[in-house]
């Protein structure tokens, strides 16, 4: 790995661990650090200086975000001394509870190991709306629809607590109201397909990355023999948001 996309990467580990003081350590004294015009940290730009970086930035995604992550990190060497880095955020602010998974970029500029200038480029629309509690929820963009009857040995309990600990497990992976959710006719002497459960995704993508993510593969797993019951009796169809 070359010298400046290696400073790079130790960064990015640094944020992994919370070792802000490490992160910090990268910075040049007099670093010059700006946010994406439009992003809600961008009012004080541009940040001079590790300690301005830390109190304006820093600071204020660890007191309004309950996490804030940086995933599918990919850095590219660059002339004139610079690494570039794609990634995405993936964050759930504390006081709406609202999330983003937004498609990221941050531009380092650095000169003798140091970091000497930073610049992000990212969705700034989908941050904003996080912080507006008015904001209504997104269609999900995909669904999956299961019209099925209680096999003999399920019973409608024990399948409504496989769903809400396979819907924890996703919202822990930084999707809360994606997931799967169960439903029963109203009427009493409905015959056939009394229950329908449904599976919410708000992107082709969320989809893929939960399906792949080894936690949920584990519950995959340790549901599979149960779900294989009710699948034996399903009607099944994945459906698309019509625009």
């Amino acid at each position: 790995m070359k010298g400046n996309v290696a400073v790079i990467d130790g960064l990015y580990q640094g944020f992994a661990k919370g070792d802000v003081p490490a992160v910090l350590a990268a910075m040049d004294a007099n670093i010059v650090w700006n946010e994406a015009e439009g992003f809600p940290y961008a009012d004080q730009n541009p940040y001079k200086g590790p300690e301005a970086v830390l109190n304006g930035v820093f600071g204020r995604i660890m007191a309004e975000w309950e996490y804030w992550n940086l995933t599918d990190i990919q850095l590219h060497d660059m002339s004139g001394n610079m690494v570039l880095a794609t990634l995405r955020y993936q964050a759930k602010h504390k006081t709406t509870g609202n999330v983003i998974d937004s498609q990221t970029a941050h531009l380092w500029t650095l000169w003798d190991g140091k970091i000497t200038a930073f610049q992000q480029f990212t969705d700034t629309k989908q941050a904003a709306e996080a912080y507006n509690n008015d904001q209504p929820p997104a269609p999900a963009v995909r669904k999956s629809i299961h019209l099925f009857d209680l096999p003999a040995d399920v019973t409608e309990a024990e399948w409504s607590a496989v769903l809400k600990d396979m819907n924890s497990t996703i919202a822990k992976m930084g999707y809360p109201g994606a997931g799967y959710f169960l439903y029963k006719t109203e009427k009493a002497d409905t015959k056939d397909y009394r229950y329908y459960f449904e599976g919410v995704w708000p992107s082709a993508e969320a989809y893929t990355k939960i399906h792949e993510d080894p936690a949920f593969k584990a519950l995959d797993e340790k549901y599979g023999p149960l779900y294989k019951k009710i699948q034996a009796l399903e009607i099944y169809r994945r459906v698309g948001l019509v625009e």
